[in-house]
C-alpha cells in the first residue's frame, strides 16, 4: 500500500507550508493524481483522514482530481490520449505506448504526477 507513504509526503508538505505562511487552519487541499500511479482515491482518502487528526489539517477537506494518461509523439507530433489495445487473455483494454495515429513509440506526458495543486488556509 503505496498510498500511505504517499500520503505522509502530502501532509508533511501541506503543514510545512501553512506554518511557513503562518496559517492557524487549513480549509481543504486539492491534489492531481494521474491514473498511472495507480494510487487508489479511496486509500488515499483513507489515509489523510487518519494522519491529519490533532494537526492544522484536521477537518480539511481532500479534494483530489483524476488526470487521465495523454502522450506524444514526436514521429507525427500526435498529442492526446494514450492508446489501448484489448489483452488476449483478459478482454479488457490496457495502455500502451503506441502511438494511436502511427504506430511509432510515444512519451507519457501526463498521468504520472500525484500534485499539491492548492492548498485553502484559515489565517
Amino acid at each position: 500500500m503505496h498510498e500511505f507513504s504517499v500520503t505522509i509526503g502530502i501532509v508533511k508538505t501541506v503543514i510545512q507550508a501553512a506554518e511557513h505562511n503562518n496559517a492557524k487552519k487549513i480549509k481543504s487541499v486539492k491534489l492531481l493524481i494521474g491514473k498511472l500511479t495507480h494510487l487508489s482515491k479511496d486509500q488515499v482518502r483513507f489515509c489523510y483522514e487518519v494522519l491529519i487528526k490533532d494537526t492544522i489539517l484536521e477537518n480539511s477537506e481532500l479534494r483530489i482530481q483524476t488526470i487521465n494518461p495523454k502522450v506524444y509523439c514526436s514521429n507525427c507530433q500526435y498529442k492526446g490520449k494514450m492508446g489501448t489495445k484489448r489483452n488476449q487473455k483478459t478482454g479488457f483494454p490496457t495502455f500502451t505506448l503506441a502511438c494511436p495515429k502511427c504506430g511509432e513509440q510515444t512519451k507519457i506526458i501526463e498521468g504520472l504526477e500525484c500534485t499539491i495543486k492548492g492548498i485553502r488556509v484559515e489565517k
